[in-house]
Order: structure tokens, then C-alpha cells, then sequence
């Protein structure tokens, strides 16, 4: 009876210190959770419709980012303009992206040791609707040498860039991966269309070059070769020109531009299969440093710096640089 009694003590005290240490392994393995929020934007992207950006500098304007059927604008003050898609979907990713690595602090009295305060930090405030979803505080970032300063076979071993970044309403800040200050505290000008040119050469069918004097010329596809007048271009030196003007960009925005002139000295005209409308190109005389204005019909309104990155040499060539004969400077 004794030994039977004993027995079942004993089972009771092993059952007993089963369930602690399965209490144990449990309370154990919840320290080990992330304690902290899993995403900095709890918005879709897909839902955002407008995006407000102060930037830290004190002599920018807020910048608005502004959703639309046929995409998005930016604004500051008045003046609204065609942004730059790309930069915008660049935007919408980081927002997608924007995961906290880990909480650096948790009092307000640290905010200002990471440029996280209000008169500090790069603000953004993001939009569902009319509806503000969340409000970000961009602060100073942070570059994190690697570990192991050895060079490995692939390489210089590189370092981690961080961003610090708070949450409107909340008292912690998060580390967050790469330099965002970069991407939000821009300019309006960073922001906006600055297409001149895009379109597939394999559409195109005629370029019409509407110069002064006697230089201007028609470059024609005929039988799959490009002619001017009855000489035939060279198919390289056409291949190459197209390349180079077919996804034209340039940085050089002109604000407020000074027309001299209402008739442009130079004109491009691009016309291709299932083009609605002929693609145009125009220079308009400017000063001596900036030469002339250059815009286009995909983004009208928008004047170019004709002198920057030879802008102008390089969208209005003489047929001679298409012929392979040497002189390609226009008269």
C-alpha cells in the first residue's frame, strides 16, 4: 500500500513539473517576439492618394504628391505639374518597405539625439482619400561599418545605412532601413516630369528636321532603310541617334523661361505606326549661357536647358553626322 501510494506521488510530482517546464519553454519563447510594430505604413499603397512632404530645410515649400486618373501631379504653393511617375513609384515602395529593425528609444527626451523633433525632422503625411493614415518623422540616418573589415573574395565588404524614424502620436523611435532622407527631402523640381522624349524607334517612320536656311532635311523609312532625300543613311549612325534621344530626360528645368521669340530656330517632328499625333521636339533662342529653350509636345509647358549635357547638339543633328560624311554640328 505504501509502495503504491508512493508511486502515485510520484507521478503527480512528474506531471507537475511537466506542465512548469512546458510554462517555462512558453514564457521563454514570447521574450524572443518582436515587441514592436511589424510595418511603419499599415496603408496599401495601392490606396494612397495624396502624399504631403515638409521638407527639413527651412527655405523649401511643402511639397504635395497628388494621385489622378492618369497619374500623379505635384504641387507647392499655386503651382501644380506632371510628376515624375518613376519617382513616385520609387516613393511608394520605400513607404511599402519602411520596416522598423529595431526601437533606439522610447522617451521624448531622446527625439532630439536622432532629429526625430517636429523643427528637425522631414515630415510625411500620407493620405487614404481624404482620410490622413499615417504621419512619419524622417530623422538623420546612420552608417554602421561591417563587421568584419577583411576584404572578401567578392569584395569590399560594405556598410548598413539606417534612418531613425518616428511615428506622429507615438514616443518610440525606429531604425529603418537605408538612407531615406535622400528620397523625401527634395525639392519640387526633383519631383517633376522632366521627359522629353519616349517612344520605341521601332515605330517611327518619319523625322521631319525643320531648320533655318537650307539645312533642314526629312529622314524617311523606306524598305526598311532610312533615306534622306535619295541617299541612304547609315544604319548605324541611325541606330545610334535613335538610341540616344528615344528615352530623353534632362534635370535642367527652366522656371519662368523668356521666349525672345514666338518661332523656334529648330524643330524635330517624330511621326510612327500608332501614333495618335506626331511627336515634336523645338528650340526657342535664349540667353548666351543657356542658348535656347528646349521642349516637347510629351511634356508641354516644361522649357530645357538647350546648353546642358549638349542637349541641343544632341536632339538637332545635321544630316551630314546620319550620312556618315564628319560634320554633324548644326548651322
Amino acid at each position: 500500500m505504501y509502495k503504491k501510494f508512493n508511486s502515485k506521488m510520484l507521478l503527480g510530482i512528474l506531471g507537475i513539473l511537466l506542465i512548469f517546464a512546458v510554462i517555462v519553454i512558453i514564457v521563454d519563447s514570447k521574450k524572443g517576439e518582436r515587441s514592436f510594430r511589424a510595418k511603419m505604413i499599415d496603408e496599401d499603397t495601392s490606396g494612397i492618394t495624396r502624399i504631403i512632404i515638409d521638407p527639413r530645410s527651412e527655405k523649401a515649400s511643402l511639397i504635395e504628391l497628388s494621385r489622378k486618373k492618369d497619374g500623379w501631379n505635384v504641387s507647392s504653393g499655386k503651382e501644380t505639374y506632371s510628376a515624375d511617375q518613376m519617382m513616385i513609384a520609387n516613393i511608394l515602395a520605400i513607404l511599402a518597405d519602411m520596416k522598423p529593425q529595431r526601437v533606439v528609444a522610447r522617451n521624448k527626451s531622446a527625439w532630439s539625439e536622432y532629429d526625430v523633433t517636429d523643427s528637425a525632422a522631414t515630415k510625411i503625411k500620407v493620405y487614404a482619400g481624404k482620410k490622413r493614415s499615417s504621419e512619419l518623422y524622417i530623422g538623420r540616418f546612420n552608417y554602421q561599418q561591417p563587421k568584419n573589415q577583411q576584404q572578401s573574395y567578392y569584395g569590399q565588404q560594405r556598410g548598413t545605412l539606417s534612418t531613425y524614424v518616428r511615428l506622429a502620436g507615438d514616443n518610440e523611435v525606429y531604425v529603418v532601413e537605408g538612407f531615406l532622407g535622400m528620397s523625401f527631402n527634395r525639392t519640387v523640381s526633383d519631383f517633376r516630369d522632366k521627359t522629353l522624349l519616349k517612344s520605341n524607334p521601332e515605330d517611327w517612320t518619319r523625322l521631319v528636321y525643320d531648320y533655318p536656311a537650307d539645312s533642314s532635311f526629312t529622314l524617311t523609312k523606306e524598305n526598311g532603310k532610312w533615306m534622306i532625300g535619295s541617299w541612304q543613311a547609315d544604319s548605324v549612325l541611325v541606330s545610334n541617334y535613335f538610341r540616344s534621344i528615344s528615352a530623353l530626360t534632362n534635370a535642367s528645368i527652366v522656371e519662368n523661361p523668356l521666349q525672345r521669340s514666338q518661332a523656334p530656330v529648330y524643330a524635330l517632328k517624330i511621326e510612327g505606326n500608332n501614333f495618335t499625333r506626331p511627336l515634336t521636339i523645338e528650340a526657342f533662342p535664349a540667353d548666351t549661357t543657356t542658348k535656347f529653350l528646349i521642349t516637347s509636345s510629351m511634356n508641354e509647358g516644361v522649357f530645357f536647358d538647350g546648353a546642358h549635357s549638349g542637349l541641343t547638339e544632341r536632339i538637332f543633328i545635321d544630316q551630314n553626322k546620319l550620312l556618315g560624311k564628319g560634320d554633324s554640328v548644326i548651322k
